[in-house]
């Protein structure tokens, strides 16, 4: 006896509107799509399972620069240019360092998710920069390479807040 297996394609979106047709055409098919974290325009998924991604970038941020005390020099590592989840981390992060007013951004980069990218990133960085007080990370697959490259320059680590 042979067995029909349910079908459910499960996927995180790059960008919003890059798989929409696909996913209505998935979903009209009776194909349950599941989004995660990132959701697709359009009359979307079957169900998204997702995090308000701005407020994790306000809230990380604001974490920063609490720890800060209200001031200090701090890089932002993002993940990949133009992908939405990276996008949408960067406007919350940003938006809750504009209220620290001594708080400065000395360094804004796109590290891909990328630990090799990241690490090459963080490497010039530190060696451009005599003072970094925090580092916020949007990707918890970047944060060893802010460890790695402090490490190399034999500076002590930062306070820092990984996503």
């Amino acid at each position: 006896m042979r067995y029909a297996l349910p079908f459910l394609i499960l996927l995180t979106a790059l960008s919003r509107a890059g798989l929409q047709e696909p996913v209505e055409r998935a979903v009209a098919a009776g194909i349950p799509v599941v989004t995660c974290m990132a959701t697709v325009s359009g009359d979307g998924p079957t169900v998204d399972v997702s995090r308000n991604i701005p407020l994790q970038g306000y809230e990380s941020a604001k974490g920063l620069a609490e720890r800060l005390g209200g001031a200090g020099k701090v890089v932002l590592l993002h993940g990949i240019p133009g992908v939405d989840a990276a996008e949408f981390w960067r406007i919350g992060a940003l938006q809750a360092l504009s209220e620290y007013p001594d708080i400065e951004v000395v360094a804004e980069e796109y590290g891909n998710w990328s630990v090799s990218d990241a690490t090459d990133i963080m490497r010039a960085l530190l060696t451009a920069e005599p003072q970094v007080d925090g580092v916020w990370v949007g990707g918890l697959e970047m944060g060893v390479s802010v460890i790695n490259a402090f490490t190399d320059a034999g500076r002590p680590l930062p306070k820092s807040f990984i996503m």
